[in-house]
Formats: C-alpha cells, sequence, structure tokens
C-alpha cells in the first residue's frame, strides 16, 4: 500500500473554488440567498484553517491485491 499526503493539492482547490465564488458571487445571489453564498464561503475557509493547522489532511491511497 502507498499513501500520500496531497493536503496542498486540497488547499489549492479550496483556493481556487473560493476565487471563482468571488467571480460569480452576483450570478449565484440572482439564483441563491446570501446566506446560501456565505455558507459555502465560510465552510471553505473552515477547512482551510483545518488544514493549516493539521486538523485536516487529504491522502491518495493506492493499494494492490
Amino acid at each position: 500500500m502507498e499513501a500520500v499526503d496531497v493536503t496542498g493539492q486540497f488547499v489549492e482547490c479550496l483556493r481556487a473554488e473560493l476565487r471563482k465564488m468571488d467571480e460569480i458571487k452576483q450570478t449565484f445571489l440572482a439564483e441563491f440567498s446570501l446566506q446560501d453564498f456565505n455558507y459555502l464561503v465560510d465552510g471553505w475557509n473552515a477547512k482551510l484553517a483545518r488544514c493549516a493547522q493539521g486538523d485536516q489532511r487529504w491522502g491518495l491511497f493506492y493499494c494492490e491485491k
């Protein structure tokens, strides 16, 4: 079995999602509420904070039988 910590890749995905949400905020708000927007953004920021603290990791696992 091989296990690789790919948390850096996860963090980059989260940052990309936050940038995209910022770009489409007005379009998003035309269909959804500010509460919905903030819920998503707050969730991604919470994940970023947990990753920075070492409390959340992303792993890539490879196994063969």
